[in-house]
């Protein structure tokens, strides 16, 4: 680990409609690169990194998020990222912030959740 900063999330729980588990599949393990890991049941559908804990619940009328705050989600290359949502025809925005290591990649997951994507940089920024 890292040394200074904050580094680890707790845990993150977001609620996502049935039916569409390969798209939340492909969005957070293709997309995102997180590892998708057995859930404790079929209402939840799980993913982890080094420092995220992700647990979608199932619920017929899901209370979705898309302007809350964000699932931040550190990607290996904020360009390949974008050139694999680009080439799904999936919606996405770059940001910039005061300088160039604090850009992302804001959209939804396939349930409408926010998820912002960043570049994780070598010297700490995240």
């Amino acid at each position: 680990m890292r040394p200074g900063g904050i580094q680890a999330v707790d845990h993150v729980r977001r609620e996502v409609p049935p039916n569409i588990d390969a798209q939340l599949r492909w969005f957070y393990v293709e997309v995102g690169g997180l590892e998708a890991v057995a859930s404790e049941g079929e209402e939840e559908i799980r993913f982890r990194s080094a420092r995220l804990h992700l647990r979608l619940v199932k619920r017929e009328v899901p209370q979705i998020e898309p302007a809350g705050f964000p699932v931040v989600i550190a990607v290996d290359s904020l360009s390949d990222t974008a050139d694999a949502l680009r080439e799904a025809s999936w919606p996405c925005e770059k940001l910039t912030g005061t300088n160039w290591a604090d850009a992302c990649l804001a959209t939804n997951d396939p349930a409408g959740n926010r998820v912002s994507l960043r570049q994780e940089w070598p010297f700490g920024i995240l």
